[in-house]
């Protein structure tokens, strides 16, 4: 049995009711934006506080994306691991990898930047930090 699997066996990693999706989604689409703007207000004044606020917009996205698009809801034990777990389980999922490639297209074609430039300068920019 693989992490994945034994999370949901204990309700770390769960599917999302239609009962409590609604107020789950609108839950993480506040959180996040709220961690964005205390991110960017502690940039100047406190920049580890911004990288600390900027982790869980990215966290909080990340649940959120994975209740939108899978219905899996992360329970508060051991919530970080379990996050990491799930991505990485619908991530290995082939029809995943093929929206995912083609939402990049779509954002490259929006943006008309080359997306992966932008990915590996803030891998750098992290690197630094």
């Amino acid at each position: 049995m693989g992490l994945f699997e034994e999370f949901l066996s204990k309700g770390i990693i769960s599917r999302l009711s239609e009962t409590e999706r609604e107020d789950y989604l609108r839950f993480f689409e506040h959180t996040y934006k709220d961690n964005i703007k205390a991110a960017k207000n502690n940039l100047e004044k406190h920049p580890r506080w911004a990288i600390i606020a900027g982790y869980y917009a990215m966290h909080d996205l990340a649940k959120l994306f994975l209740a939108k698009q899978f219905s899996l809801k992360i329970s508060e034990k051991r919530v970080h691991l379990a996050t990491i777990i799930a991505l990485k389980q619908v991530l290995e999922e082939e029809n995943t990898k093929a929206r995912l490639l083609d939402l990049l297209k779509k954002a490259e074609n929006i943006f008309s930047v080359n997306i992966t430039r932008y990915l590996v300068k803030g891998r750098k920019e992290r690197e630094k930090v």
